[in-house]
């Protein structure tokens, strides 16, 4: 019944539906806590610390995450140490605690990279280089990302190469690079026949706002550059629409 109950919350939380997520994972700690089910109990304060995070109570979601991490070290489960490290690092940099965020991220990076969990690596990277960002220090992130993409394009892992072109697009950006953003960009949205596609994030907003400063032929050239094939017109069309909507 546990079990279940933790199913269904995972399936509420996949839906956003997080009141009823955390319904469902408070039944099933009702009855983990009971039985001394030490491992679930730690799985559940886990995820309820996710669905508070969700909401944007990072103090609550904090207070899980540290009561799922004392169970997991005191088990010695360090695949699941290093997933509360990672947590408490997006909660402080959520906050603008940037060393505090660098301290968990890398805490949870040395387990992984112990482990050989290359996904899981490679979502550190991306995370320390997001840091090193919101730092200033631009060409540490590039670094950091690069690693990451490194990884996920070996793995053929498209929704972690779809995050990590996003980021270095809008570190291009940020570099006064908007040429290369729009590349970056192109090759987050390209990914995937659909557009938009949910996989891309904010890839398409960014794709949008950055054609209509640098024009519809630089899209189509980009896109041409890196796919080999010419800008499909239901790209087009949707990338006019979103232009169309964007702040004056």
């Amino acid at each position: 019944m546990a079990s279940n109950y933790h199913q269904l919350g995972m399936v509420a939380q996949k839906r956003g539906e997080q009141p009823q997520a955390e319904q469902w994972y408070r039944k099933s700690l009702e009855i983990t806590e009971a039985l001394g089910d030490r491992r679930g109990m730690a799985h559940s304060y886990h995820q309820l610390g996710m669905v508070a995070q969700e909401r944007g109570q990072l103090q609550q979601a904090e207070q899980w995450y540290h009561k799922s991490l004392e169970i997991k070290e005191a088990l010695g489960n360090r695949r699941g140490m290093a997933s509360s490290y990672h947590q408490l690092g997006m909660v402080a940099l959520g906050r603008g605690h940037l060393p505090q965020a660098e301290q968990w991220y890398r805490e949870s990076l040395e387990i992984k990279e112990a482990l050989g969990d290359r996904t899981g690596m490679a979502r550190s990277y991306r995370h320390l280089g997001k840091v090193a960002q919101e730092h200033g220090e631009l060409p540490q992130a590039e670094q950091w990302y690069r690693k990451s993409l490194e990884i996920e394009e070996a793995l053929a892992n498209r929704l972690g190469m779809a995050n990590c072109y996003v980021q270095l697009g809008l570190l291009a950006e940020q570099m006064q690079d908007r040429a290369a953003a729009l590349d970056w960009t192109v090759r987050c949205v390209a990914l995937f026949e659909q557009f938009p596609h949910p996989a891309t994030g904010p890839g398409p907003r960014h794709l949008a706002r950055l054609t209509a400063q640098l024009g519809m032929p630089a899209l189509a050239s980009s896109w041409t550059r890196h796919t080999g094939q010419p800008l499909p017109q239901h790209v087009r069309s949707a990338v006019e629409e979103m232009i169309k909507q964007l702040p004056k």
